[in-house]
């Protein structure tokens, strides 16, 4: 392989690290997935994020959600639900768990 894959590997586990607080507030949320300006200063310092790098992974997650699953009337929460059921691959899974595994009754969404 490449000389480099380990560390691709390494900051893409990383990123998926710092990205589990707003992956974990999203699916809480998931009735309305917009997170005030206060929310994001605290998911901002709870993940090693800037304000800025908040409000995008959100909207890309937004975007991510609709563009997945295109029927309009859908509520967040069965978008979700949905996105999960049908994404596979190398999506960008977003799973409450750190290791990717999910257990019995917790929550796991794919995005």
């Amino acid at each position: 392989g490449r000389p480099s894959g380990g560390k691709v590997r390494h900051k893409r586990q990383a990123l998926q690290d710092m990205a589990r607080p707003l992956k974990q507030w999203l699916y809480k949320h998931r009735d309305n997935p917009y997170p005030t300006k206060t929310e994001k200063i605290l998911l901002a310092l709870g993940s090693q994020m800037t304000l800025v790098q908040v409000s995008n992974w959100f909207a890309n997650a937004r975007r991510r959600l609709k563009n997945t699953v295109r029927q309009p009337d859908l509520s967040w929460a069965l978008r979700i639900k949905l996105y999960n059921k049908y994404v596979q691959g190398n999506a960008e899974r977003l799973s409450v768990s750190s290791d990717g595994s999910c257990s019995e009754g917790t929550p796991h969404i794919v995005l």
